[in-house]
C-alpha cells in the first residue's frame, strides 16, 4: 500500500494498493514511481487513481531509487545500478557500483553508502557515465536509507536564515 497523509496532521488522506509490497519509490515526472518486490515498477499521479504498471527488470531486486541527472536512477541488492528512460522504462545504461546499503543523489552525484561493520563509507559516482569520483567519506553511524539535502534548501528552512534573493 501506498499511504497519502495531510503534512500537518499525519492523518490517512486515502491509500492505493499495489500486488506486490513496495520496495522503493520517487517522484518523477509529476508521477509517483514505485518499484515492488516481484520487480515490477508502476506509476500513478499524486492526488487519485490506481498505480498502472511501468516496466519490470524482473532479474534483480530493487535495493533504492532516486532522481538524478534529469534520470530515474534503480540500485538493485548485488549493486548494479540502472539509468531508466522514463518515457518507456528502458535502461540506457548501467554499472555495478558494488553491493550497497543504500544510494542517494546530489547534483548529478550518486552517494553509495557501504556497510564496514563500525559504521560505513560513503563513495561518489557520476549519474550519467558511472564513473567513480574521488573522495570517499566515512561515518560511525549505520543506516538503511540516505538523503541528501542540498544547502539551499536546508538554508531556506532555517527560520532564521535570510530570503535567497
Amino acid at each position: 500500500r501506498v499511504v497519502r497523509l495531510d503534512p500537518l496532521t499525519g492523518t490517512n488522506t486515502g491509500e492505493r494498493s499495489l500486488p506486490s509490497p513496495v520496495r522503493a519509490l520517487v517522484e518523477f515526472g509529476g508521477k509517483i514511481v514505485v518499484s515492488t518486490a516481484d520487480g515490477a515498477f508502476y506509476r500513478a499521479s499524486f492526488e487519485v487513481g490506481q498505480f498502472t504498471y511501468f516496466t519490470c527488470f524482473c532479474f534483480f531486486n530493487v535495493q533504492d531509487m532516486v532522481i538524478a541527472d534529469g534520470g530515474l536512477v534503480v540500485v538493485d541488492e548485488s549493486g548494479l545500478v540502472g539509468l531508466v528512460r522514463y518515457v518507456d522504462g528502458q535502461i540506457l545504461s548501467a554499472f555495478s557500483a558494488g553491493s550497497t546499503n543504500s544510494m542517494a543523489a546530489l547534483e548529478g552525484e550518486l552517494l553509495f553508502y557501504y556497510a564496514t561493520g563500525l559504521g560505513g563509507l560513503i563513495t561518489r559516482f557520476d549519474a550519467r557515465t558511472g564513473r567513480q569520483l574521488p573522495g570517499t567519506f566515512t561515518t560511525p553511524s549505520s543506516f538503511e536509507v540516505m538523503l541528501v539535502i542540498p544547502d539551499r534548501a536546508r538554508v531556506r528552512s532555517q527560520p532564521d536564515a535570510p530570503t535567497p534573493l
